[in-house]
């Protein structure tokens, strides 16, 4: 873990957890540790439990036991992703429905529940907008659909033997393997408790049966959107909506293979005549055209039977928006001739001084400067290469060759993003401290006109509690609000980007280990023929 990486968690976990977790997770991020060395040094053990606990809970801390040793470690990737909760919630809300936002949303808010616990916080929340729009068998099959498509997982269950290893004073339990329990949940008792204002579900046989969100295919689905978005670019509308629809017809939801979704031409055209897209129809082979043509080929012909078979050229078109991604932080940070630099050593493996000034029109001493430039920011690469210059031996000339090695890049702005999503949270965390009282009494005032409005108080008594909040302090207000979205509009983009580039690292290294294991089968293959 990189010492940006480091940070950005603690920031996360402080917000959300407190400072007591926040020192736990400090101490869980230099590696895996048995409870003792996990408690922070001047923190009562029981708080440093609870803190453990309730990161445990959210599916942040994994723990496994090594003989007479239990070891707890943090799942990083977790703790960034708590920064998509907002992107996952819109998500729900925009493919599927309110319903299930909810759903999602009380996961999020408890880590793992139940399925009678998540029926009855569901139904609580309908029944307080409208009553009559209450049904807990129709939440139910809202839950049904978001674990068909993979959004929700059982978590893993305890076995109902205690076969327990004791070390100390702790507990291992062992856990069943991943299988999907079935449990008939009484809709009509959860139905009945929440209209008499119960406190709770009650007793139900899926107390031990516990759910969560599953990050993974939430990252997934955003992956798809950028490559959904690429393709509206590239086209328009419907060619989004038949890129999106040849990913949905995928096998594997978590796909990760460089080419998904093979459909052939004629099953895809009856799909979508199926989805009243009867324009996309007609020109179906014309999209397929542009998709899979130009720089961001997205799309990719890889059979000719049922008028030819297609497929999502998943790993080419990330690596295309990966490098489009990068060049446009080159010239952000450099400018348009560094850029242009760039995209020349970006799509020629080796270049010289001399080819970047002849290529890029740029005179030879900029072209120096930019060059430089990008070396010394780790853009660009540099090999030292010797050659011979005449006839006599010993007669050699060293040449510089400038190349991208782009997941190295890739990684390097990867701890940048991570450090400016780290300033991100803690220009907020200042913006919130230093107008606290302001905003609480801000908030204090539109609960009590709230109030007063349910209670049919009249027009005068509601302008003077108005008339709290000073005109200097409304302003005042305003410019944090407008700080504040500002900031999570850019905590949104940064994270989306930093997604982008740790999908392609996944892929590239997916295809470090797919050749390195053909480097070994085709040496043991020689080896026997020996």
């Amino acid at each position: 873990m990189s010492l940006q990486q480091n940070k950005l968690c603690c920031l996360i976990v402080r917000e959300l957890f407190g400072e007591v977790a926040e020192s736990v997770t400090h101490l869980l991020l230099r590696g895996a540790a048995p409870l003792n060395r996990v408690c922070p040094p001047g923190v009562m053990k029981q708080k440093a439990k609870r803190a453990l606990a309730a990161l445990m809970h959210h599916g942040l801390v994994n723990f496994v036991s090594q003989g007479s040793l239990v070891l707890y470690s943090i799942d990083a990737l977790a703790v960034q992703r708590i920064l998509r909760y907002p992107r996952y919630l819109q998500q729900m809300k925009d493919n599927f429905s309110d319903i299930c936002e909810s759903i999602i949303q009380e996961l999020m808010n408890h880590g793992r529940l139940p399925l009678s616990a998540i029926l009855f916080t569901v139904g609580c929340r309908v029944f307080a907008l409208d009553p009559s729009k209450l049904a807990v068998p129709e939440i139910e099959k809202h839950f049904k659909l978001l674990r068909k498509e993979g959004f929700i997982e059982q978590c893993p269950r305890v076995t109902d033997s205690e076969s327990y290893l004791k070390n100390n004073e702790e507990l291992v339990p062992s856990f069943v393997s991943k299988v999907v329990i079935e449990v008939d949940v009484k809709a009509e008792a959860i139905h009945e408790r929440i209209v008499s204002s119960a406190a709770d579900e009650g007793d139900h046989p899926d107390k031990n049966i516990l759910w969560r969100i599953s990050g993974s295919r939430f990252d997934a689905q955003i992956r798809d959107s950028i490559v959904i978005e690429a393709a509206v670019r590239k086209t328009d509308e419907l060619g989004g909506a038949l890129v999106k629809k040849m990913l949905s017809d995928s096998s594997s939801r978590l796909h990760q293979d460089p080419i998904v979704g093979d459909i052939s031409f004629f099953v895809l055209k009856s799909d979508i005549l199926k989805l009243c897209l009867n324009s996309l129809a007609e020109k179906l082979r014309d999209y397929l055209e542009v998709l899979q043509s130009g720089t961001l080929k997205i799309v990719r012909k890889i059979g000719d039977s049922g008028g030819g078979q297609y497929a999502i050229a998943l790993k080419d078109t990330v690596d295309v928006l990966t490098a489009y991604a990068v060049r446009s932080i080159v010239q952000e940070r450099h400018g348009t001739k560094a850029a242009r630099v760039f995209a020349l050593m970006l799509d020629n493996a080796f270049v010289d001084q001399e080819q970047i000034q002849q290529t890029a029109l740029i005179p030879a001493k900029e072209a120096k400067v930019l060059t430089y430039i990008l070396s010394e920011n780790h853009f660009a690469s540099v090999r030292e290469m010797r050659k011979s210059v005449g006839a006599g031996a010993g007669a050699m000339k060293s040449v510089y060759l400038f190349h991208v090695d782009l997941p190295h890049v890739v990684r390097g702005l990867v701890e940048r993003c991570e450090k400016s999503l780290g300033n991100v949270l803690c220009r907020k965390e200042a913006e919130v401290m230093d107008s606290e009282r302001l905003m609480d009494k801000k908030r204090r005032v539109d609960a009590l006109l709230k109030t007063l409005v349910e209670q049919g108080a009249s027009q005068e008594e509601l302008k003077e509690v108005d008339a709290m909040i000073t005109p200097p302090e409304r302003d005042l207000v305003t410019k944090v609000n407008y700080v504040l979205d500002k900031l999570s509009s850019a905590e949104l983009e940064i994270d989306s980007t930093l997604l982008l580039f740790q999908v392609y690292l996944e892929f590239d290294e997916m295809a470090k280990r797919k050749r390195s294991s053909t480097r070994g089968r085709g040496r043991s293959k020689r080896a026997k023929a020996s």
